[in-house]
């Protein structure tokens, strides 16, 4: 199966959706897909995409994505784990960030 149905209800379950102070919704009702679905959906068509003319294979400017390249195997979207390197804070140095998969 490649779509699983997962009910994440707050307080009120479906009846009373709603957004908290931080911005996150109560009760809807999300869809977790498989990363080669995913993939299928977003491969050709996304706001991370460097299309150039005369360039065979586009370029990828996601988080996580360490070469750069658009290919399933390098994408850090849609992996549930992931590895990338960000600018320090201070600008002095790189910062490692693993993306690891959700408990539950």
């Amino acid at each position: 199966m490649l779509i699983q149905k997962n009910e994440n209800r707050g307080v009120g379950g479906t009846e009373g959706c709603g957004q908290t102070e931080s911005g996150n919704f109560i009760g809807r009702e999300t869809l977790t897909m498989s990363a080669h679905l995913t993939w299928m959906i977003i491969r050709n068509n996304n706001a991370y995409l460097l299309k150039k003319r005369n360039i065979n294979k586009p370029f990828s400017t996601e988080p996580n994505n360490l070469t750069n390249l658009s290919a399933f195997k390098y994408n850090g979207l849609i992996h549930r784990r992931s590895v990338g390197v960000v600018a320090a804070p201070d600008n002095k140095g790189f910062t490692v960030v693993y993306k690891k998969a959700k408990a539950g």
